[in-house]
């Protein structure tokens, strides 16, 4: 089992697409945390990054600790397909991914769409948090280094948020 084994409809690139494109025009980015119970404490599960890099392509990562994958959703004559570039992970993650991957988009799509005005996310303290930036947030800032060297980010993951216009917060 793996991300590669998701199902897209081409109603669910368009709907993916048109969000990146069209909620934040400027940015053409979208991002997501996942975050689970270890030893008592919330902990940073993934990150999951996208960008619509053309209007039949979108590429997304998805960073964490033991985690790192890298695939791009391609519309092709009324088709989607998914290429999965690069999926390091464990089993029990892989399963996850292809049950949860779309709902999980889909879910924030609605939370997007939902929010109005100034809505301040709630932080927690220790954790990794995306937010969209103009000028993005380059692999070098210390933020990114520190997230690298303790596990919690994947070098290729950090090295695409300036490209993407994304920045990582560490609260």
């Amino acid at each position: 089992m793996s991300l590669a084994l998701v199902r897209f409809s081409a109603s669910d690139f368009q709907l993916i697409h048109n969000h990146l494109t069209s909620h934040k025009p400027g940015y053409r980015n979208m991002h997501l945390r996942k975050s689970c119970a270890r030893n008592g404490h919330r902990a940073l599960r993934f990150l999951h990054a996208m960008h619509a890099n053309s209007s039949t392509e979108v590429e997304g990562m998805i960073s964490g600790p033991n985690i790192f994958c890298h695939y791009k959703l391609i519309s092709i004559g009324g088709r989607t397909q998914i290429n999965v570039l690069t999926e390091q992970c464990l089993p029990a993650e892989k399963r996850r991914f292809q049950r949860y991957f779309l709902s999980d988009i889909l879910r924030r799509i609605r939370e997007e769409r939902a929010m109005t005005g100034n809505v301040r996310p709630r932080y927690a303290r220790g954790q990794y948090y995306l937010h969209r930036q103009r000028t993005g947030m380059p692999a070098s800032h210390s933020f990114c280094r520190a997230a690298v060297s303790n596990g919690a980010l994947h070098q290729s993951f950090v090295a695409q948020l300036q490209p993407w216009q994304l920045a990582l917060l560490y609260r």
